[in-house]
């Protein structure tokens, strides 16, 4: 029985009951976490941007990538995902519970869709859905449920799978299925306007055509159906070529041999965490791939998974090539995050498939069924994560237990307890962020740490600590705004309580030349003047040289005086104690 055998076996009543149950239990599971915050990037790209605040921003989401977030670092060009927001804030403002159900519909939407994926790969009714739960349930699928920024990587799969199954279903048709094709190629264009990743479903349905679908009649065939696919990929890499020359050429966050020989030890991770999700977090204690022995030892790992797949038969063969192609950008653009759980959400799907295939060839259709050990297993860990969203102090403290010398962790934590008051806890996590392996930490990184201890001393009141974390995040990007205007603000409070503290020393200053002790006035006034220059100050620092006999002394105070403001009376006064100055002065 050829693989294409398959596609579109039984009525739809079963597939729709699958469905339904697959939908019912994906909200059961995550409903408990629809009233969780926003988190990280949520803040700069929903709860802050006013750009999806307005339907009449919409058309600007696609060819403004500067609309993404309010922050003007997070350009991106994801205008659907973009829509999705606007969507939620008109319809709920920022009432977070609606961004959650829309995260958690979506996923049960493409839990039905590898259902129906799956039967073009599965005989029987019982293993597809089999399948879709898996998939629905996968705990490493879980922060794109709870991660409402993730909703990038879900709204891309919807339409990549919708793509996928549109073309698989016209390669069946007898005659060639031209709505078919034309759904295929507009869901593929969704996919593209969600995120970048799905430039990767062109070589994907290349090599469905190479090793799986019934062949084709001739290679004209063949590119008569894949180069639609093709233009509309190499349209979308022309216009974000902006994008991709500065992630790759301009300001690469790491080198080339250091990207690849760390994403050869991701595969190998990745797969162990698809087969094995414990532990889960939100930054993963992953090192970059430097050790020679190390990035060996992974490599002929992951040739060896692909040479067995290979030897598998088709469905292996689409379940490898799928995990590899999807995965692949990540070897090219190099990021700033080492491993991501949502990166494995689309290569999921097809890792459930080939799981339920693996059971089934292994144990039989019937036995199938006893999968769901797994899957309870899987519900109860999908719950244990999705509780760790609740706060960001309970996010963050979760991921530290497990990376505590990872450094990101440490920002947002950090970030966490700034926004909770807590400064000096704050601080001591900044610090930590850029001393545990600084070799990770980006330029953004470092710009946020320096700007975020700007404020934290800011809040403190130690002016001058705070000018300096500032002005080391504008070494780092000169154009930065909020660091710039925390720097201004830092400066005016450095003035501000400099002036206070100045005056103290002055009145200490000039008690103690009323009580004789000269030396003591001299170093408070001088101390005085060199926090907060003011007349009254180098005026009574005059008088306390002119005490001592130093005549220099006079001279130069009298001089800051007219150097202050050289139009005032103070100055004039000066002038005229400078010109009927003796030479030398009695003490007296």
């Amino acid at each position: 029985m050829s693989p294409n055998e398959h596609i579109g076996r039984g009525n739809i009543r079963p597939l729709l009951l699958s469905c339904t149950l697959v939908g019912v239990l994906v909200s059961l599971v995550y409903s408990s976490g629809v009233s969780h915050p926003f988190h990280y990037d949520d803040l700069h790209s929903i709860r802050d941007n006013p750009h999806i605040r307005s339907v009449e921003n919409i058309p600007q989401f696609f060819y403004r990538t500067d609309f993404f977030s309010a922050d003007p670092r997070g350009r991106m060009y994801r205008p659907l995902v973009l829509v999705s927001y606007a969507f939620n804030y008109g319809l709920d403002k920022l009432q977070v519970e609606s961004y959650h159900w829309v995260n958690v519909g979506v996923h049960a939407l493409n839990s039905a869709l590898v259902i129906a994926v799956s039967r073009l790969f599965l005989s029987g009714l019982w293993p597809p859905l089999v399948a879709g739960l898996i998939f629905a349930l996968h705990p490493i699928n879980s922060e794109v449920v709870s991660y409402i920024s993730s909703r990038s990587e879900s709204l891309c799969a919807l339409f990549f799978l919708t793509s996928f199954l549109c073309y698989a279903y016209a390669r069946r048709a007898e005659r060639w299925s031209v709505p078919l094709m034309g759904t295929s190629l507009l869901a593929s264009v969704g996919a593209l306007l969600c995120k970048s990743v799905a430039v990767t479903l062109v070589p994907l349905l290349f090599f469905c055509e190479w090793r799986f679908f019934s062949p084709v009649s001739s290679p004209r065939t063949l590119v008569k159906r894949l180069t639609p696919f093709f233009l509309l990929a190499l349209v979308y890499v022309v216009g974000m070529r902006q994008m991709l020359h500065t992630a790759l050429l301009g300001a690469p966050v790491r080198d080339e041999w250091t990207q690849w020989a760390t994403q050869i030890k991701a595969l190998a991770y990745y797969a162990k965490l698809l087969v094995f999700p414990w532990p889960l977090n939100v930054e993963h204690p992953f090192t970059l791939g430097s050790a020679g022995i190390v990035v060996g030892l992974a490599l002929l790992l992951v040739i060896s998974c692909v040479v067995a797949l290979w030897r598998g038969g088709p469905i292996a063969r689409v379940a490898g090539a799928w995990f590899l192609l999807v995965l692949a950008p990540t070897f090219f653009v190099p990021l700033n995050v080492l491993v991501n759980e949502h990166r494995l959400y689309i290569p999921s799907a097809m890792f459930a498939i080939g799981l339920v295939a693996l059971m089934q060839r292994g144990c039989g259709a019937r036995r199938v069924w006893a999968l769901i050990t797994l899957l309870v297993l899987y519900a109860g860990l999908d719950m244990r994560r999705t509780a760790q969203w609740e706060t960001p102090e309970a996010l963050w403290g979760a991921s530290l237990k497990e990376s505590y010398y990872m450094p990101r962790p440490h920002i947002y934590m950090g970030d966490a307890l700034r926004n909770a008051g807590r400064n000096r806890e704050a601080l001591g996590h900044y610090k930590k962020a850029l001393a545990v392996y600084p070799h990770v930490l980006s330029g953004g990184d470092r710009l946020s740490i320096y700007n975020n201890m700007g404020a934290v001393y800011l809040a403190m009141e130690a002016w001058g600590e705070s000018v300096r974390s500032y002005e080391r995040a504008l070494q780092i990007d000169p154009d930065y705004t909020l660091a710039k205007a925390g720097l201004e603000g830092a400066k005016a409070m450095r003035a501000e309580g400099g002036k206070a503290t100045a005056i103290k020393w002055q009145k200490e200053g000039l008690l103690a030349l009323v009580e004789g002790r000269v030396d003591d006035a001299v170093g408070l006034l001088d101390r005085s003047a060199r926090l907060y220059p003011l007349s009254q100050t180098y005026s009574a620092l005059a008088q306390a040289h002119g005490r001592l006999g130093d005549l220099k002394g006079m001279r130069s105070a009298y001089q800051s005086i007219i150097d202050l403001d050289p139009k005032s009376a103070a100055a004039e006064r000066a002038r005229d104690r400078l010109r009927t100055l003796p030479e030398k002065v009695d003490q007296k």
